[in-house]
């Protein structure tokens, strides 16, 4: 599903605007990491010819193009064949504690996940919103930041494993990549939503129509009128979700690319004009921005946005319910992507074309004769 294109390029022209558009509150404030194992996993393998195409044979004198990368959507094999960057933003909450150095850290809830992807074969950038309680593997990490397990839940708590900031942003950064067939993430800029009120004054508010009833969060914001953002409004308008009309992440979601709309005019110009406006954003939030971004990175977007196309903004489609993945004792939301929708996506984003050979079983027979 295509939203807006031409609009949403906002989306990495201020990526700390970005990442701190839908931070939100858990279902819970208890929260409580639920004892995980892991599904349908197991430490004895046998071994395949399947194996033959991984990292670790790319060491030794294999060649099978096992330099290229393959990622799997949808039961199919695609190559990919263009150049590509990608950079997953991330906005969360506040419910864990990053400011810890030692064995009490504990990270926060990724509530925003927004994946940038420039094509700099076919000059397009485009990106791909994923809804927080996306059910997908996320790997479960001890204290020391090493993998003990993994299981099937929301790719929010992906960012709760780790021993630093960093190390749960690079777990978020697997749980998407897995979920987009294991396609490679180039960088992460990670924030939190405390920071949504300097970002709104950076960019000089943002004009929008109030479309739910925000009466029991933030009377100003009276629904059906049209109003420049104030900080502390902005803040309320993208963060706040539980009393917020009917309460889903879905309107929430909808809110954020309202939001990204009204301020695109607002700072296209400027990134389009002044090389330095994306290291300005970025410099002025100092130590609450979490990142192995650096000023390459950037000005690969910054070029990128000045010649590519703009393919818009995506989210692919799926099914709600309520379940219990988290194995808590609570009832929370689930999201199960569409496959098919989300290969769409991604074939259109990346350009990717389906590998002439995926025919697994058949490889194994010839590597027989071998």
């Amino acid at each position: 599903m295509k939203k807006s294109a031409g609009v949403i390029t906002l989306c990495t022209v201020s990526a700390a605007l970005i990442c701190s558009l839908s931070f939100g509150i858990y279902q819970t404030h208890n929260r409580q990491i639920p004892s995980f194992r892991t599904e349908g996993k197991t430490s004895e393998t046998s071994e395949t010819s399947e194996e033959w195409f991984t990292d670790s044979v790319a060491d030794e004198n294999f060649d099978f193009g096992l330099n290229e990368e393959w990622v799997s959507l949808n039961d199919l094999e695609y190559k990919v064949t263009d150049k590509l960057k990608t950079y997953l933003f991330i906005g969360t909450d506040h419910s864990g504690n990053e400011n810890a150095t030692d064995e009490t850290y504990q990270g926060s809830m990724a509530d925003f996940l927004l994946v940038a992807i420039l094509n700099q074969t076919n000059h397009t950038y485009g990106f791909l919103q994923l809804n927080r309680d996306t059910i997908t593997e996320v790997m479960v990490l001890d204290a020391n930041g090493d993998p003990v397990s993994s299981y099937d839940g929301q790719i929010c708590t992906s960012h709760w494993y780790g021993a630093s900031k960093q190390q749960s942003c690079l777990n978020t950064v697997e749980a998407v990549s897995g979920l987009l067939g294991d396609l490679t993430v180039n960088g992460y800029y990670s924030i939190g939503m405390d920071e949504i009120a300097k970002l709104n004054h950076v960019i000089g508010g943002a004009t929008v129509t109030i479309e739910d009833d925000f009466s029991k969060v933030d009377p100003s914001l009276v629904m059906g009128e049209t109003i420049t953002l104030t900080d502390e409004q902005a803040y309320n308008y993208l963060h706040a979700r539980m009393d917020v009309g009917d309460g889903e992440n879905e309107s929430r979601m909808r809110r954020q690319r309202t939001y990204m709309e009204a301020v695109y005019d607002k700072v296209i110009d400027r990134v389009k004009s002044e090389k330095n406006f994306l290291k300005d954003i970025t410099d002025s939030l100092g130590d609450s921005v979490t990142t192995n971004m650096n000023g390459d990175d950037f000005g690969q977007i910054r070029e990128t946005f000045q010649d590519g196309k703009d393919l818009g903004i995506h989210i692919p489609e799926g099914e709600t319910t309520v379940g219990s993945r988290l194995d808590d004792g609570l009832q929370h939301t689930e999201f199960y992507v569409n496959e098919a929708s989300l290969a769409d996506i991604m074939v259109q984003l990346c350009d990717l074309k389906v590998d002439e050979f995926s025919d697994w079983n058949g490889l194994e027979a010839e590597t027989e004769i071998w």
